[in-house]
């Protein structure tokens, strides 16, 4: 769907369509064009809603993209796709991280 995104050299607000997959996010000038840029999901690490209006910041390992939905509706249906495609990711590394050593008053 059709988001604001910051970015430039002068920081302006840009409208880009933006489609997001389990595999990464594209985005472009129109729904026809060809994409200009795509950001991977394996290098997305969070998502953050901003204080006030409909304002989200996609944190990558890379740079933080800030987007500005139409509206506080669709700001929360992009923040809650966001974290369906980050949160199973961080939740599979999580499970395959070693677990401790018990501590040294654990029942032995």
């Amino acid at each position: 769907g059709f988001m604001k995104k910051r970015g430039g050299p002068l920081k302006r607000w840009k409208t880009r369509f933006f489609r997001l997959t389990t595999v990464s996010l594209s985005y472009r000038a129109e729904v026809s064009k060809p994409a200009i840029g795509t950001i991977a999901v394996a290098d997305m690490l969070d998502v953050v809603k901003a204080k006030t209006g409909p304002v989200i910041t996609l944190v990558t390992n890379k740079k933080s993209y800030p987007l500005k939905a139409n509206n506080m509706g669709e700001c929360e249906t992009w923040l809650l796709a966001f974290r369906s495609v980050i949160q199973p990711r961080s939740d599979a590394a999580a499970a395959a991280a070693p677990a401790s050593a018990p501590g040294p008053d654990a029942p032995k």
